[in-house]
């Protein structure tokens, strides 16, 4: 930021202050240069003195020297700025001041003619306006711009009793002369602020871009963040859906398959190595599909040409490991463009039979896929033993939590329709585009 609020002053260590030195030398020549100019154009031959025709490029040559030397900057601190500033300022007064009390030392007003007086106010008109005017404005842009509106201030009251002090005590028997100056210094004096003010609005409606922009990226920051930890969330909750329904049922059915071995080993060792070669078979599938999960950790396209293949070839493997008969009906084969909702409706599908075959005791699983022009509605049946669904949700069962994430996250509607005894009927419906795309594909 370039005001520093609490001090009214420049930071030192702002960026912006490399470009306002910058600027600051490039006016410090344009100085130079104008007191060269001053100084070859015909002046009024005083001999009393001579050296003010001199003084002015020497100062605009020891003020350039200063702003020219880096380590200076480093050595000074916060003073460096205001020292180029006050030298800037006051020699330009002085050599003023004391230009007209030699003119006046030297010459007797009383007797002077017309012609005389009139080449004595266009002197101070060129002092004044030509010289004051101009080279006061280069310290005067450097503080409208490094500071604020207060010390602006300040400084062009500054300047304004500087000035009529100066004034007064060289000038004060000299009525007319004194009134002209003190005239020519209040001209100079608005002048001066109207310009500091311009520029200090200026550099202050770019302090408050700044502000907001800052502001705006911090807010950005905060959002980006937000999003980062429920991205992060969102995918260990996904994590957490694969692995269940893939290792927790692979482990889960092998646990039951080689318990059974256990029991029947000695009695059933035929039986018994046919359980263990289905276990083992069953094993390869769920490392598949807990490799595939892992791979992925996002929704991706089936390893079947569709849905509905997918779905025909689970309930195939979900007959080798228990003993349930399991039937698809559909129309036709089913393709969904999206493959995060054909692969969320395959893991709703996937839940809802293995809870079926493992907790309900079901025997039959009917498994209904109905596209139609407005809707898709896969609806898993069993006659199972049934449950109470708001007793499972208070018991906050994982497998019934997860579809339902998995159907909010694919813009479906989950429904679970079940009883004690009476089985248990678990509904996807998906409503909008993804439907119309899937029945585009069966006409």
């Amino acid at each position: 930021m370039l005001v520093n609020e609490l001090q009214g002053e420049i930071d030192i260590k702002s960026p912006m202050e490399n470009r306002l030195l910058t600027i600051f030398r490039a006016l410090a020549v344009i100085r130079l240069l104008l007191s060269i100019l001053f100084l070859v154009l015909p002046g009024i031959p005083f001999a009393s003195y001579p050296w003010t025709r001199y003084i002015t490029v020497v100062e605009a040559v020891i003020l350039l020297t200063y702003l020219s030397i880096p380590w200076l900057k480093t050595k000074l601190g916060r003073a460096y700025l205001p020292t180029a500033i006050a030298w800037a300022t006051l020699m330009p007064l002085l050599v003023q001041t004391l230009t007209l009390y030699e003119m006046v030392e030297g010459l007797n007003v009383a007797v002077l003619t017309v012609s005389q007086l009139t080449m004595m106010e266009n002197t101070l008109i060129l002092g004044v306006i030509n010289q004051s005017v101009l080279v006061l404005i280069v310290p005067l842009i450097v503080v409208g711009w490094a500071y604020s509106r207060s010390v602006l201030t300040l400084y062009c009251a500054g300047i304004f009793l500087f000035d009529v002090l100066m004034t007064t005590l060289f000038l004060n028997s000299h009525l007319t002369l004194f009134l002209l100056a003190f005239a020519l210094i209040i001209f100079r004096t608005m002048l001066h602020a109207v310009i500091g003010v311009m520029i200090n609005q200026i550099v202050s409606v770019q302090l408050e871009q700044q502000r907001r922009l800052i502001d705006a990226n911090d807010k950005l920051r905060e959002y980006a963040l937000m999003r980062e930890q429920w991205a992060t969330s969102q995918e260990r909750a996904r994590l957490a859906r694969e692995l269940h329904d893939t290792l927790a049922h692979t482990l889960s059915a092998a646990t039951v398959q080689l318990e059974a071995v256990s029991l029947i080993w000695e009695q059933q060792p035929q039986k018994a190595h046919q359980m263990v070669v289905k276990s083992t078979a069953m094993m390869r599938e769920g490392l598949a599909e807990t490799r595939r999960a892992l791979h992925a950790l996002r929704a991706g396209s089936l390893d079947h040409d569709n849905l509905v293949d997918a779905i025909t070839m689970l309930a195939e493997s979900l007959m080798t490991r228990f003993p349930i008969q399991v039937e698809v009906q559909t129309s036709a084969p089913l393709s969904l463009q999206n493959t995060a909702v054909e692969h969320g409706l395959y893991r709703i599908v996937q839940e809802a039979l293995f809870n079926a075959a493992r907790h309900a005791q079901a025997k039959k699983i009917l498994i209904r896929i109905e596209p139609s022009a407005r809707e898709l509605v896969i609806a898993v049946s069993d006659d199972g033993v049934g449950f109470q669904v708001d007793a499972a949700h208070t018991n906050g069962h994982f497998g019934i939590r997860g579809m339902h994430e998995r159907a909010q996250h694919i813009g479906a509607v989950l429904r679970i329709l079940s009883h004690v005894g009476t089985g248990t009927t678990v509904t996807v419906t998906l409503k909008g585009n993804e439907a119309s795309d899937a029945n585009s594909d069966l006409r």
